[in-house]
């Protein structure tokens, strides 16, 4: 059908402009501008939350509540996770957290989402991975480290060595093939309705932007932390 009315579904990333670097041509994309939008958004967020911490009163207006509640709820989340180690974990996947979130919600506007992109998610799996076998070997030392990939004998290696990298591949396309099938279904919704795709496609924007964006979210960190957690401690 979409063929035949000769429509295009808009859910690619679309090239804006070229630059030459190291004699390659390489391409600013509808992504990197909703990261700049979204990166303009938490720090303009941050800023402004640090201010009201700064200036708070001992009773608090509804700005400084909300604050209170995201840093609260964000800090007993990882505690939850990760325990006594949460103070090493808590501002990078409380900031992580919220860059998702408003990633995957950016939808609502109109922007492209970022977490739509498979490099936005690869380079947050990077991320983890570092810190997975960083403080794998921080609690553990290499000697732990290297005695982990041969349990419960060295002919597990092989396999053991791909369950360190596994969650590299597990957790970009997780976060990745949700959003990208929720921006294909509004796409092919839009690009078959048309005009007549006007109001009632609300409840699904809610469905895939906030309810959706907001699991994955909490999926993805929760995850991150579980890896970390089993890392240092053990399964």
């Amino acid at each position: 059908m979409l063929a035949s009315g000769g429509m295009e579904l808009d859910f690619y990333i679309e090239g804006i402009f070229p630059y030459r670097l190291f004699g390659q041509t390489l391409w600013i994309t509808t992504t990197h501008v909703s990261l700049l939008i979204v990166m303009m958004v938490m720090l303009t967020f941050f800023i402004l939350a640090n201010r009201a911490i700064k200036k708070a009163t001992e009773v608090p207006g509804t700005f400084q509540n909300i604050v209170e509640m995201i840093v609260d709820g964000l800090d007993n989340f990882t505690k939850g996770v990760v325990g006594k180690y949460s103070p090493s974990f808590r501002n990078y996947f409380g900031t992580a957290f919220i860059f998702i979130w408003i990633s995957n919600t950016s939808g609502l506007f109109g922007l492209r989402t970022p977490t739509g992109d498979y490099g936005t998610t690869l380079a947050l799996a990077i991320v983890t991975f570092t810190l997975i076998n960083v403080n794998e070997i921080r609690y553990n030392k290499l000697s732990g480290f290297c005695k982990n990939l041969m349990v419960p004998m060295p002919l597990f290696f092989p396999l053991n060595l791909i369950g360190k990298i596994s969650p590299v591949v597990s957790l970009s396309l997780r976060l990745f093939a949700n959003n990208l099938s929720g921006i294909i279904v509004m796409a092919m919704i839009y690009g078959l309705l048309g005009p007549l795709a006007v109001v009632w496609p609300a409840p699904l924007h809610a469905f895939f932007d906030v309810f959706i964006g907001s699991v994955q979210a909490f999926v993805f960190c929760l995850l991150s932390l579980t890896f970390i957690n089993n890392a240092i401690v053990g399964d």
